[in-house]
């Protein structure tokens, strides 16, 4: 989490506002040797049969499987990278010609190549 600026708050944050009903968190303090965060679902007391069990634990897989596969983070939802590009691009002087040096920042035009 280091590498990319993640710290434990912000993950346990981006999950509550996914569930902001379903699940209560609990997480360790960035400076700790382990980061952890624990997570206890709400859901209302049916009894305790055995077909809630069964219903609990495709709840959890399926709760699992939710986070770590298909929760966003951080950035935007189908680009896995971003490339910063610069190209020169024709501009118009106040006299009408017609401008395209590298060396004019005016001509400069940034953009972001994602995949």
């Amino acid at each position: 989490m280091l590498d990319k600026e993640l710290t434990v708050e912000d993950v346990a944050s981006r999950i509550k506002a996914d569930y902001p009903n379903d699940c209560n968190l609990v997480f360790s303090d960035n400076n700790a040797d382990e980061q952890v965060i624990r997570i206890r679902t709400i859901k209302p007391d049916k009894g305790g049969d055995d077909e809630s069990k069964v219903e609990d634990d495709v709840m959890l897989k399926q709760f699992e499987t939710h986070l770590l596969d298909t929760l966003t983070l951080r950035g935007v939802l189908g680009i896995e990278r971003a490339f910063l590009n610069k190209e020169t691009k024709l501009i118009e002087t106040d006299d009408g010609a017609l401008l395209a040096a590298k060396a004019d920042d005016r001509c400069q035009e940034w953009y972001l190549d994602t995949s």
